[in-house]
């Protein structure tokens, strides 16, 4: 005789079962909420309302195969290949970061500090741009503005253009190494530039949890222990240069070198520099503001060309 399918509610208490020790109660919840949302379109109260219901075979080796990789650590939004951020959906994979929540707040910020631009034509350069999470929701909130987003990674680059196409917007990839100066001195000028980039040390790889260190790219997370402003240094540099005045730079940073990263603004001629807070209480955001005009100002070229993808297939512009 053949087994009957497993009801919805025994499914859910498996999956509670299997992963109960490796995580936290909360999480599992929220885990086995967005498995439900992601196979079969139910929110919360449907997984209740339909809890008597006979699961099909495919939904419950979908479910099974989920929680095995959940118990290896494998975080659940390369499972399930998506993730949200702010209003918009995003296709995360193992070649970029998945987008944090302070990364959220760092675009809350930026859009709130800015709103006085939202009709108006400017241009934005997001530096590390990963999944393309920053570029894009900043240019659903500013539709006139142009926006350019930057990263070393071809993969991420596509990845971050079929999130730009996935939600109806145009931004402008390009493959270009920050720490190469040559080569970024070739971008033109721009009104804000934002950047989320690597700031992790080597020495704080220990103490994070294997879903991270395992499975998410490591050149966008950690730093040399000897060198942990590196990418603020080269990025600061380029802004001082970039910046049309008056223009602003925004960075997420590692809560331990706020003070460092607004000292290093200041010195690299940063008219003011300003460490900001998360909503944790812990210093995570620097806003760097350049007001004064420089004697050269042929960065400012905002209408400088760049060479556009002649079809879909382009992921992204390279600068040797």
């Amino acid at each position: 005789m053949e087994k009957d399918p497993p009801t919805i509610k025994k499914i859910i208490h498996d999956l509670k079962k299997d992963l109960s020790g490796l995580y936290e109660e909360r999480e599992i919840d929220q885990m086995a909420a967005i498995l439900f949302r992601h196979f079969t379109g139910w929110n919360r109260a449907e997984m209740v309302v339909r809890g008597e219901e006979r699961a099909e075979d495919v939904l419950v080796e979908k479910i099974s195969t989920a929680v095995e990789e959940l118990k290896s650590f494998r975080p659940i939004q390369y499972i399930i290949g998506m993730t949200s951020f702010r209003d918009l959906e995003l296709i995360v994979r193992p070649g970029v970061l998945i987008p944090r929540p302070e990364t959220e707040e760092l675009v809350g910020l930026v859009i709130a500090e800015n709103s006085h631009l939202q009709l108006q034509e400017f241009s934005v350069l997001d530096i590390g741009t990963g999944s393309g999470c920053i570029a894009i929701a900043l240019k659903k909130m500013f539709s006139y503005a142009r926006v350019d987003a930057l990263d070393i990674s071809p993969e991420a680059l596509g990845i971050a253009a079929g999130n730009a196409e996935l939600n109806n917007t145009e931004v402008r990839f390009i493959e270009l190494d920050i720490l190469n100066e040559k080569a970024s001195g070739t971008l033109p000028g721009y009104q804000l530039i934002v950047s989320n980039p690597p700031y992790v040390t080597g020495s704080e790889r220990r103490e994070m949890k294997a879903n991270v260190t395992v499975y998410e790219p490591p050149e966008a997370l950690f730093v040399p222990d000897d060198d942990p402003l590196l990418f603020y240094r080269a990025i600061g540099i380029f802004a001082i240069r970039h910046l049309v005045r008056p223009g602003n730079l925004y960075f997420e940073i590692n809560e331990r070198f706020g003070p460092e990263v607004k000292k290093m603004m200041l010195s690299l001629g940063f008219d003011r520099a300003e460490v900001i807070r998360d909503l944790s209480g812990k210093d995570r955001f620097v806003r760097a503001e350049a007001k004064h005009t420089m004697s050269d100002t042929s960065y400012w070229m905002v209408d400088k060309q760049l060479p556009r993808p002649t079809s879909a297939e382009a992921q992204g512009f390279h600068f040797a």
